[in-house]
């Protein structure tokens, strides 16, 4: 069925305001229906995004029949829609965990099969851990690795092919992730550690919400680093990464002494670990005890 309105509705000489965008809304819902998705509504300014909470809110109230959905990464709808606790009672939060291993390798086995092509199983295990349970990463790194294996006119991929695949997946990675990767561990001394810690923030374990602690991080520096080293020597490196200074890369919840730590960007976390396997900061040992 096809609705009256035009392009012209949307676009005018006057200012774009809620109620204008309510009407148009109206009218669409009025014979369509109508479903407007936003994608990555968390990466737009504050403004914007009170601006949305002001319309969600009125076309609940006029009952305007039309679903908007806002697909951004935030703990709660409060969180993602600044400012507008009372938007809650208009919405419906679906949240989205980070996929299970188990998920991940269907995604693997699934694909590689469409290619006819076979994948080791330490290849898959390299790439569901270099993931983390996001199905971006899954998809970025086993595409490249299967070109790796194409290059060398093979149908397996092996984990021979997983160190073009890193790389490559290191140059196709969000540039504003790049960025702040690189804001983050930036420092004009030598033999700093904060490339170190932030690896042991993305290997440490976490809980099902990908929150760890300063001794979740202990642990994996170990490992990482192959010395030990005690809290106080990496905890201000947590409280930069966690502030303004390092571009907030990490954000911190809870009290002082209980303080718990997660990446701001999820996103962030297997560049982190893909950054870590290109530089040889980890190796073999690190990720069969990860």
């Amino acid at each position: 069925m096809t609705s009256a309105f035009t392009a012209n509705d949307l676009v005018s000489s006057e200012r774009i305001t809620t109620e204008s965008v309510r009407r148009v809304l109206q009218r669409i819902g009025a014979g369509n229906a109508a479903i407007v998705v936003i994608d990555e509504f968390d990466r737009l300014k504050s403004s914007i995004r009170r601006a949305f909470g002001d319309l969600v809110k009125t076309l609940s109230d006029h009952a305007v029949p039309a679903t908007v959905v806002l697909v951004g990464v935030a703990d709660s709808i409060d969180d993602l829609i600044e400012g507008h606790e009372s938007v809650g009672r208009a919405t419906v939060q679906i949240q989205m965990p980070r996929m299970k291993p188990d998920e991940i390798r269907e995604i693997l086995y699934t694909g590689v099969q469409r290619l006819q092509m076979t994948i080791d199983a330490d290849a898959v295990a390299r790439i569901v851990l270099l993931s983390q349970g996001l199905p971006h990463y899954a998809h970025l790194v086993a595409r490249h690795a299967a070109r790796a294996a194409t290059d060398r006119k093979s149908r397996q991929i092996t984990l021979a092919c997983m160190n073009d695949a890193i790389s490559k997946g290191i140059d196709d990675a969000q540039h504003t992730i790049r960025q702040a990767y690189h804001n983050a561990i930036r420092s004009p001394q030598k033999g700093n550690l904060f490339a170190n810690v932030l690896l042991s923030c993305a290997l440490a374990r976490q809980n099902e919400i990908g929150e760890f602690s300063a001794p979740d991080v202990r642990e994996t520096m170990r490992r990482v680093t192959g010395k030990d080293y005690e809290i106080p020597s990496f905890a201000q490196h947590l409280k930069e990464f966690s502030d303004t200074k390092r571009g907030n890369i990490l954000r911190k919840i809870g009290q002082a002494r209980r303080f718990r730590y997660r990446f701001s960007d999820p996103l962030m976390q297997p560049y982190v670990i893909m950054q870590g396997l290109a530089t040889g900061q980890i190796d073999e040992r690190a990720f069969s005890t990860t």
